[in-house]
Protein backbone atom coordinates (compact mmCIF):
# COMPACT_ATOMS: atom_id res chain seq x y z
CA UNK A 1 0.00 0.00 0.00
CA UNK A 2 1.28 3.46 -0.87
CA UNK A 3 3.98 2.34 -3.30
CA UNK A 4 7.64 1.71 -2.56
CA UNK A 5 11.08 1.18 -3.97
CA UNK A 6 13.07 -1.90 -4.93
CA UNK A 7 16.85 -2.11 -4.75
CA UNK A 8 19.09 -4.60 -6.53
CA UNK A 9 21.94 -6.34 -4.67
CA UNK A 10 23.68 -4.86 -1.62
CA UNK A 11 27.02 -3.38 -2.65
CA UNK A 12 27.92 0.09 -3.91
CA UNK A 13 26.39 -0.73 -7.30
CA UNK A 14 22.91 -1.15 -5.82
CA UNK A 15 20.23 0.64 -7.80
CA UNK A 16 16.77 1.66 -6.54
CA UNK A 17 13.61 1.74 -8.62
CA UNK A 18 10.31 3.42 -7.68
CA UNK A 19 7.19 1.26 -8.00
CA UNK A 20 3.57 2.37 -7.71
CA UNK A 21 0.70 0.26 -6.38
CA UNK A 22 -0.27 -2.40 -8.93
CA UNK A 23 2.58 -1.46 -11.27
CA UNK A 24 4.55 -4.09 -13.18
CA UNK A 25 7.96 -3.12 -14.53
CA UNK A 26 10.80 -5.13 -16.11
CA UNK A 27 14.28 -4.87 -14.65
CA UNK A 28 17.60 -6.69 -14.82
CA UNK A 29 20.57 -6.83 -12.51
CA UNK A 30 23.65 -4.71 -12.94
CA UNK A 31 25.68 -6.03 -15.87
CA UNK A 32 28.90 -5.21 -14.00
CA UNK A 33 28.10 -8.00 -11.56
CA UNK A 34 27.65 -10.40 -14.45
CA UNK A 35 31.01 -9.32 -15.89
CA UNK A 36 32.64 -9.74 -12.47
CA UNK A 37 31.25 -13.26 -12.21
CA UNK A 38 32.74 -14.13 -15.61
CA UNK A 39 36.08 -12.57 -14.71
CA UNK A 40 36.47 -14.09 -11.23
CA UNK A 41 34.19 -17.15 -11.44
CA UNK A 42 32.59 -15.91 -8.23
CA UNK A 43 28.97 -16.81 -7.67
CA UNK A 44 26.84 -13.67 -7.70
CA UNK A 45 23.56 -13.94 -5.80
CA UNK A 46 20.77 -11.78 -7.19
CA UNK A 47 19.02 -10.11 -4.29
CA UNK A 48 16.37 -7.47 -3.73
CA UNK A 49 15.74 -4.99 -0.96
CA UNK A 50 12.28 -3.46 -0.70
CA UNK A 51 11.11 -0.34 1.09
CA UNK A 52 7.38 0.35 1.31
CA UNK A 53 6.21 3.88 2.10
CA UNK A 54 5.72 4.12 5.87
CA UNK A 55 8.07 1.25 6.71
CA UNK A 56 11.81 0.75 6.83
CA UNK A 57 13.50 -1.26 4.11
CA UNK A 58 13.77 -5.01 4.54
CA UNK A 59 16.75 -5.83 6.75
CA UNK A 60 17.41 -9.17 5.06
CA UNK A 61 17.39 -9.20 1.24
CA UNK A 62 15.38 -11.61 -0.86
CA UNK A 63 17.20 -13.84 -3.36
CA UNK A 64 15.42 -14.15 -6.69
CA UNK A 65 17.60 -17.01 -7.91
CA UNK A 66 14.94 -19.54 -6.90
CA UNK A 67 11.17 -19.59 -7.09
CA UNK A 68 8.75 -19.93 -4.19
CA UNK A 69 6.92 -17.95 -1.50
CA UNK A 70 9.08 -15.99 0.94
CA UNK A 71 8.41 -13.33 3.54
CA UNK A 72 10.10 -10.58 5.49
CA UNK A 73 8.95 -8.59 8.50
CA UNK A 74 9.32 -4.82 8.11
CA UNK A 75 9.39 -2.23 10.86
CA UNK A 76 7.60 1.14 10.83
CA UNK A 77 9.68 4.13 9.84
CA UNK A 78 8.44 5.99 12.91
CA UNK A 79 9.92 5.70 16.37
CA UNK A 80 8.06 3.92 19.15
CA UNK A 81 7.37 6.24 22.09
CA UNK A 82 6.59 3.52 24.63
CA UNK A 83 6.87 -0.22 25.13
CA UNK A 84 3.79 -1.04 23.04
CA UNK A 85 3.90 -2.76 19.66
CA UNK A 86 2.34 0.23 17.89
CA UNK A 87 4.15 3.23 16.38
CA UNK A 88 2.52 6.61 15.71
CA UNK A 89 3.27 8.93 12.81
CA UNK A 90 3.15 12.71 12.97
CA UNK A 91 -0.50 12.69 11.88
CA UNK A 92 -1.44 10.18 14.58
CA UNK A 93 -1.85 7.22 12.25
CA UNK A 94 -0.70 3.98 13.84
CA UNK A 95 1.87 1.70 12.30
CA UNK A 96 2.87 -1.74 13.47
CA UNK A 97 5.46 -4.22 12.23
CA UNK A 98 4.10 -5.82 9.06
CA UNK A 99 4.81 -8.85 6.93
CA UNK A 100 5.73 -8.60 3.26
CA UNK A 101 5.22 -11.65 1.04
CA UNK A 102 7.38 -12.25 -2.04
CA UNK A 103 5.94 -14.68 -4.58
CA UNK A 104 8.71 -15.50 -7.07
CA UNK A 105 7.63 -17.44 -10.15
CA UNK A 106 8.57 -18.07 -13.77
CA UNK A 107 6.70 -16.60 -16.73
CA UNK A 108 8.26 -18.42 -19.61
CA UNK A 109 11.98 -17.71 -19.14
CA UNK A 110 11.35 -14.53 -17.14
CA UNK A 111 11.36 -14.32 -13.34
CA UNK A 112 8.37 -12.52 -11.86
CA UNK A 113 8.52 -11.09 -8.32
CA UNK A 114 5.15 -10.23 -6.79
CA UNK A 115 5.30 -8.21 -3.57
CA UNK A 116 2.16 -8.02 -1.43
CA UNK A 117 0.87 -7.99 2.11
CA UNK A 118 0.25 -11.28 3.92
CA UNK A 119 -3.52 -10.71 4.17
CA UNK A 120 -5.40 -11.95 1.11
CA UNK A 121 -9.12 -11.99 0.35
CA UNK A 122 -10.41 -14.78 -1.88
CA UNK A 123 -13.93 -14.58 -3.24
CA UNK A 124 -15.14 -18.14 -3.82
CA UNK A 125 -18.60 -16.94 -4.89
CA UNK A 126 -19.62 -16.17 -8.45
CA UNK A 127 -20.85 -12.75 -7.28
CA UNK A 128 -18.61 -9.66 -7.37
CA UNK A 129 -18.04 -8.29 -3.87
CA UNK A 130 -17.51 -4.78 -2.58
CA UNK A 131 -14.88 -4.67 0.17
CA UNK A 132 -14.80 -1.95 2.81
CA UNK A 133 -11.92 -1.36 5.22
CA UNK A 134 -12.22 0.73 8.37
CA UNK A 135 -9.72 1.91 10.93
CA UNK A 136 -11.60 2.55 14.15
CA UNK A 137 -10.21 4.19 17.29
CA UNK A 138 -9.33 1.49 19.80
CA UNK A 139 -11.13 3.38 22.57
CA UNK A 140 -14.58 3.44 20.95
CA UNK A 141 -17.24 0.75 21.00
CA UNK A 142 -19.11 2.33 18.09
CA UNK A 143 -20.64 -0.02 15.47
CA UNK A 144 -18.73 -0.77 12.30
CA UNK A 145 -18.62 2.11 9.77
CA UNK A 146 -20.08 4.62 12.26
CA UNK A 147 -16.73 6.26 13.08
CA UNK A 148 -13.12 6.24 12.01
CA UNK A 149 -11.42 6.16 8.62
CA UNK A 150 -13.15 4.21 5.85
CA UNK A 151 -11.68 3.08 2.54
CA UNK A 152 -12.95 0.82 -0.23
CA UNK A 153 -10.87 -1.74 -2.09
CA UNK A 154 -11.47 -2.37 -5.80
CA UNK A 155 -14.42 -4.69 -6.48
CA UNK A 156 -13.45 -8.31 -5.87
CA UNK A 157 -14.75 -10.25 -8.86
CA UNK A 158 -16.24 -13.71 -8.55
CA UNK A 159 -13.53 -16.35 -8.00
CA UNK A 160 -11.02 -13.53 -7.69
CA UNK A 161 -8.55 -12.59 -4.99
CA UNK A 162 -6.71 -9.49 -3.83
CA UNK A 163 -4.17 -8.58 -1.17
CA UNK A 164 -5.17 -5.98 1.41
CA UNK A 165 -2.89 -2.89 1.26
CA UNK A 166 -0.06 -3.20 3.77
CA UNK A 167 -1.03 -0.13 5.79
CA UNK A 168 -4.60 -1.44 6.14
CA UNK A 169 -3.94 -5.02 7.23
CA UNK A 170 -5.01 -4.19 10.80
CA UNK A 171 -8.27 -2.53 9.74
CA UNK A 172 -11.74 -4.07 9.99
CA UNK A 173 -13.01 -5.79 6.83
CA UNK A 174 -16.64 -5.90 5.69
CA UNK A 175 -18.11 -7.09 2.37
CA UNK A 176 -21.38 -7.10 0.42
CA UNK A 177 -22.48 -8.29 -3.03
CA UNK A 178 -22.19 -5.55 -5.61
CA UNK A 179 -25.41 -4.07 -6.99
CA UNK A 180 -27.85 -5.96 -4.77
CA UNK A 181 -29.05 -3.02 -2.67
CA UNK A 182 -27.51 -4.43 0.50
CA UNK A 183 -25.65 -2.93 3.43
CA UNK A 184 -22.18 -4.13 4.30
CA UNK A 185 -22.19 -7.04 6.74
CA UNK A 186 -22.96 -5.81 10.26
CA UNK A 187 -19.99 -7.57 11.87
CA UNK A 188 -16.51 -7.44 10.32
CA UNK A 189 -14.70 -10.55 9.13
CA UNK A 190 -12.82 -11.60 12.25
CA UNK A 191 -9.52 -12.90 10.90
CA UNK A 192 -7.11 -11.83 13.65
CA UNK A 193 -5.56 -14.20 16.19
CA UNK A 194 -6.27 -17.35 14.20
CA UNK A 195 -4.36 -20.24 15.72
CA UNK A 196 -1.42 -21.75 13.87
CA UNK A 197 -2.58 -23.84 10.88
CA UNK A 198 -6.19 -23.45 12.03
CA UNK A 199 -9.28 -22.73 9.93
CA UNK A 200 -12.36 -21.05 11.39
CA UNK A 201 -15.79 -20.51 9.85
CA UNK A 202 -17.88 -17.36 10.23
CA UNK A 203 -21.48 -16.55 9.31
CA UNK A 204 -22.31 -13.00 8.29
CA UNK A 205 -25.39 -11.24 6.90
CA UNK A 206 -26.07 -8.12 4.86
CA UNK A 207 -29.36 -6.28 5.44
CA UNK A 208 -31.51 -5.00 2.58
CA UNK A 209 -31.31 -1.20 2.31
CA UNK A 210 -34.65 0.52 3.00
CA UNK A 211 -36.58 -2.70 3.64
CA UNK A 212 -36.71 -3.37 7.35
CA UNK A 213 -37.70 -6.92 8.16
CA UNK A 214 -36.63 -8.26 4.76
CA UNK A 215 -34.69 -11.52 4.86
CA UNK A 216 -30.98 -10.56 4.77
CA UNK A 217 -28.36 -12.01 2.48
CA UNK A 218 -26.29 -14.55 4.41
CA UNK A 219 -22.88 -15.95 3.60
CA UNK A 220 -20.08 -17.87 5.24
CA UNK A 221 -16.42 -16.94 5.44
CA UNK A 222 -13.62 -19.34 6.24
CA UNK A 223 -10.42 -17.91 7.66
CA UNK A 224 -7.24 -19.89 7.20
CA UNK A 225 -3.83 -19.06 8.53
CA UNK A 226 -1.00 -19.73 6.10
CA UNK A 227 2.15 -21.54 7.12
CA UNK A 228 3.98 -18.49 8.47
CA UNK A 229 5.39 -18.05 11.98
CA UNK A 230 3.05 -16.31 14.42
CA UNK A 231 3.56 -12.56 14.53
CA UNK A 232 5.18 -11.17 17.64
CA UNK A 233 2.04 -9.15 18.28
CA UNK A 234 -0.10 -12.28 18.23
CA UNK A 235 -2.07 -11.54 15.07
CA UNK A 236 -1.92 -13.88 12.10
CA UNK A 237 -1.44 -13.60 8.37
CA UNK A 238 -4.58 -15.13 6.98
CA UNK A 239 -6.72 -15.73 3.97
CA UNK A 240 -10.41 -14.86 4.17
CA UNK A 241 -12.64 -16.83 1.83
CA UNK A 242 -16.24 -15.54 1.59
CA UNK A 243 -18.72 -17.98 0.06
CA UNK A 244 -22.56 -18.20 0.07
CA UNK A 245 -24.43 -19.80 2.93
Amino acid sequence: GGGGVIGENLDSSAEWMDMQVGEERPFDFNSRNEQRRRDTRTLIVHQLLVKVAGWKQTEIPISVDKTGIFFRTVQPSYTCEDDSATWLSSDGESRAPARLVFAISLRGTQKVVNVRSALVLRNTMELPLEVRLERRPASTAAPLHSRGTVDNMPVLEGRGYAAVPLHQTTWDIAVRPQGWGLRFCKAPLAWKNVADKATISLTRECEVIGKEGEVPFRFCASVKRENFPVDSGGSSSSHSHPHPH
